[in-house]
C-alpha cells in the first residue's frame, strides 16, 4: 500500500515502482528515479501515459515535461501493482486536466 499522509490539507503519496518511485506532494510530482530526482509542478506536465502490464512484460506510467532536458519520466511496475499506478495515472490526468 502506497504510504499517505496529510499535513495542512496537502496530500502525500507516495508510489513504488521496479528502479524508482514518485511521489504526490501537494501541488508537485516528486520523481525518483535511478539517477533522476526531480521536483515537478503539476502545471509543468504536459502529458501523462498508462501502457498496461501484460504477462510478458511490465507496465510503465510516464510522464512528459516539455522543460526538463531528461524527460520524459518512465517508472516501471508490476502487474500486481497495477491499481495504484492506475490511481496515480488518474491522479496526475485529473490534476493537469486529462492525458494530451
Amino acid at each position: 500500500m502506497p504510504k499517505t499522509r496529510t499535513e495542512k490539507g496537502n496530500m502525500y503519496k507516495e508510489y513504488v515502482g521496479h528502479g524508482g518511485r514518485m511521489i504526490v506532494d501537494g501541488d508537485n510530482l516528486l520523481v525518483r528515479l535511478l539517477f533522476t530526482k526531480k521536483t515537478v509542478p503539476f502545471s509543468q506536465i504536459a502529458s501523462v501515459h498508462f501502457v498496461e502490464p501484460t504477462p510478458k512484460a511490465n507496465g510503465s506510467l510516464t510522464i512528459v515535461v516539455p522543460s526538463e532536458k531528461s524527460s520524459p519520466y518512465e517508472l516501471f511496475f508490476l502487474a500486481q501493482d497495477r491499481l495504484k499506478f492506475v490511481e496515480l495515472y488518474d491522479l496526475i490526468a485529473l490534476r493537469i486536466g486529462g492525458s494530451k
